[in-house]
């Protein structure tokens, strides 16, 4: 197997966990460029830079993809960056250090802005149609060790971050290590969340709990669920996603 095929094995697992569809490897390598793998449709403007010192470190990025005022960078060796189909990194700040981490961005997602730290091997993984809004930290690590006084060892070890589809992340939250948050919720402003959270709900506060279950919501404000789905933002949304699963199919 080649080193770009193991890493699109990564890739893919991660795309698995939750249940979004990417574009298959032979994509990709046809675009190969160098030591960054990038999909030729994706779109970089507003002085957004990398920075990358290592080696078998990767970009990849899906059809589509827009990269605005943002800077990725990685130090270690490979780590990988994926940003899925129709995705915006925009006024973001991402961020892997050590070896063998992973972020991946899934298709349709946006940010306002978000830091992103991936560290001690570990991934930041976020669903499709995610929606962050500004000032947003997400961080596999404490960035410092606490360790048991009787046996020595350390007892804040990193762990990944999962977010499933279809999240609002509101203003001002921090996503701590071992984070899970289910697919179509939202998490309210300033809240800080440090486990896992239900599927179809509310949750807020320091630490993020459940104030709220059975629910949905829309990038749209109408007074409807309905009515929301025929906004201006939410038919683009839809165009995105039928231009993005047509890519797929051909």
């Amino acid at each position: 197997m080649t080193d770009m095929a193991r890493a699109y094995d990564r890739i893919a697992t991660a795309a698995l966990r939750v249940g979004t569809a990417i574009e298959g490897l032979d994509r990709f390598a046809r675009s190969a460029q160098g030591p960054l793998t990038s999909l030729s449709a994706g779109e970089v403007t507003g002085r957004a830079t990398m920075t990358c010192k290592g080696h078998g470190n990767s970009l990849w990025r899906g059809h589509g993809s827009a990269v605005v005022r943002s800077r990725i960078e990685i130090v270690g060796n490979n780590n990988i960056v994926f940003l899925g189909g129709f995705s915006q990194l925009r006024a973001s700040d991402i961020r892997l250090r050590g070896d063998g981490c992973l972020f991946f961005f899934g298709p349709l997602s946006t940010t306002g802005s978000i830091l992103c730290i991936a560290k001690g091997g570990r991934q930041i993984i976020v669903g499709e149609d995610c929606m962050f809004s500004t000032d947003v930290t997400i961080e596999t690590s404490d960035h410092h060790g606490i360790y048991d006084a009787a046996s020595g060892l350390r007892v804040n070890l990193e762990a990944d971050i999962v977010i499933h589809t279809h999240v609002w992340i509101g203003r001002r939250v921090s996503i701590a290590k071992g984070s899970e948050i289910g697919g179509h919720s939202v998490i309210g402003q300033g809240s800080v969340v440090t486990g896992i959270t239900a599927p179809d709900s509310v949750h807020a506060g320091v630490p993020a709990r459940c104030i709220r279950s059975g629910v949905q919501w829309s990038r749209g404000s109408a007074d409807s669920l309905d009515a929301a789905a025929e906004t201006s933002v939410i038919r683009t949304i839809d165009r995105r996603r039928r231009d993005y699963v047509a890519h797929l199919s051909r």
